[in-house]
């Protein structure tokens, strides 16, 4: 979901996008098709309409992650091609109602030896978490500048998991919950043999973790939420 820059009041828009799961290539990774037929195809619904609409957006075959976050209007995915390599921030300007490719500051990896995630700070920066399979270091990128065709990124937080042994598994959701302290909060989709899930609370200094109570197959889900009084 986002919104229209330019309209004078917030014209606020949710994006239908023809995507699918490709019978389990590249995990819970979603295969966004542009020229799929029926009723997979890119389409928005408007607030202000209480109405669906067609829009022509161009776009290649490649693989989206679920769980897009929005920030200022816009809304982002991570993205991969078709291969699972070549990593790129996908975004859409509701304004524009266009999408464009943007880079993130990962190596190209095959993508079952890694995970990633988005998150967002309040209105103000994105969140990007990677996580290698291999060395087990957690880094998370804050974005420093983003505009609909450049992002910048720098380090915000590195934690080496490695003397924990532990891998955190997509899907996966985080937020801050202190910028000055470095302080992030984690939930992700590793499940012990009683259906617990893992929830990680990862400091410069080094990781604590808890695990919760939920029914099989079913995946807890960290929202950051800012009370109106506070923006």
């Amino acid at each position: 979901m986002g919104y229209d820059k330019n309209a004078l009041c917030h014209n606020y828009k949710i994006l239908r996008l023809p995507c699918y799961y490709d019978h389990g290539k590249l995990g819970s990774w979603k295969k966004l098709d542009a020229n799929l037929e029926g009723d997979l195809r890119f389409e928005i619904y408007e607030f202000g309409s209480n109405s669906w609409r067609s829009v022509d957006v161009i776009t290649t075959q490649a693989y989206l992650q679920p769980g897009g976050v929005s920030l200022k209007g816009d809304t982002y995915w991570v993205l991969s091609n078709h291969k699972g390599f070549d990593y790129s921030l996908l975004s859409f300007d509701f304004s524009e109602e266009r999408l464009q490719r943007l880079c993130v500051p990962t190596s190209h990896e095959p993508f079952n030896s890694y995970t990633m995630a988005l998150s967002v700070v309040r209105e103000e920066h994105l969140l990007l978490l990677y996580q290698s399979n291999e060395t087990l270091m957690v880094n998370i990128w804050i974005t420093e500048e983003i505009d609909p065709t450049f992002v910048s990124w720098c380090m915000f937080l590195k934690v080496n998991l490695k003397p924990h042994v532990h891998f955190i598994s997509n899907p996966t959701s985080f937020f801050i919950i202190d910028m000055e302290k470095k302080v992030v909060l984690c939930c992700h989709g590793y499940r012990d043999i009683s259906h617990r899930f893992c929830m990680l609370r990862l400091v410069p200094s080094g990781v604590s973790r808890w695990y919760l109570p939920t029914r099989p197959w079913r995946v807890p889900t960290l929202f950051g939420y800012v009370p109106e009084e506070l923006t």
